[in-house]
């Protein structure tokens, strides 16, 4: 199988979006960004080509992807609907490969697969088994960025809640990186087809990141809680199930638990597609280096 050379992203001007557009684009690939009617965003790619969609009608998501060769989500997982329709259009528009938007937490994973806020991924992923397309599921870990930002620290509240001790060593990527595995397995078709593969930037513990952001924050003072992974999960199963599921605390308690715990428990591969993908993991001075680095700005 070559590699592909006309490539639709939906999903372009959301948070891992541009990322991925600005890496597609720089390797040389056709790119058609699809695009609701109601946005309004501006491309600032020249030769990207627009395609204004409307996700609740499949005929005119079909009609924006024929000559498509593959199609990159980087939609909020949670549009499950949207992306529902784009794999049917896909399919029917005679589309080679399909990357869903998967990244971050491995649900291959039935422990994860299960947790409710990641449900609709797996949904996505049956649908794309069943269809006549390939596909690539990319895991990513944490996107570094968004760990710094909210999900390490709350840092309204100078808070830290630390998992299982804090020193489970996870696997975390940055969005550049994760733009440029998208380009390789885009590359690399034959090599990355019908499969999960797994990516990440470094390695590191809760408490090597805080220990980080305390260098890059000197007048920071962290207040530290606590939390056990498996209470956590267990607490967030019962918010989900009084109707509660999309509350922060609760989103964050079902993610924390999965990384820190149900993950591990499964023993991800962190990393384990690098070299065919691309990406060098970076030493762990260095990534404590990309921390600080990211908390001065």
């Amino acid at each position: 199988m070559s590699s592909f050379k006309n490539v639709a992203i939906a999903g372009a001007t959301g948070y891992l979006g541009p990322a991925v557009l600005k890496a597609v684009k720089e390797a040389g690939f056709n790119v058609t960004v699809l695009l609701r009617e109601s946005n309004s965003s501006k491309i600032e790619f020249d030769g990207v080509k627009i395609a204004k969609i409307d996700y609740g009608s499949v005929d005119s998501l079909v009609d924006a992807l024929k000559g498509q060769d593959a199609v990159v989500s980087a939609m909020n997982h949670l549009y499950y609907d949207e992306q529902k329709a784009l794999v049917e259009a896909a399919d029917k528009a005679g589309v080679k490969r399909f990357l869903p938007s998967e990244y971050g937490l491995d649900v291959s994973i039935p422990s994860v697969r299960a947790v409710p806020y990641l449900r609709a991924k797996g949904l996505i992923q049956d649908l794309l088994k069943e269809s006549g397309m390939t596909y690539t599921f990319l895991y990513t870990g944490t996107f570094l960025e968004w760990g710094l930002d909210n999900f390490f620290v709350d840092w309204k509240s100078a808070t830290a809640n630390v998992w299982n001790g804090g020193d489970i060593s996870v696997g975390m990527s940055t969005l550049t990186d994760i733009g440029r595995a998208v380009v390789n397995i885009l590359l690399n078709p034959k090599e990355t087809e019908n499969k999960g593969v797994y990516i990440a930037t470094g390695m590191a513990t809760q408490n090597e990141i805080l220990s980080a952001i305390q260098e890059g924050h000197p007048d920071l003072k962290l207040s530290i809680i606590h939390q056990d992974s498996k209470s956590s999960l267990a607490a967030a199963y019962e918010a989900a199930e009084a109707g509660r599921g999309m509350e922060y605390e609760v989103v964050r308690d079902f993610l924390a638990s999965t990384i820190f715990g149900l993950e591990i428990e499964a023993g991800v591969p962190y990393g384990r597609d690098n070299d065919l993908l691309g990406i060098k993991m970076v030493t762990p001075g260095e990534f404590r280096q990309l921390v600080i680095n990211h908390v001065k700005k």
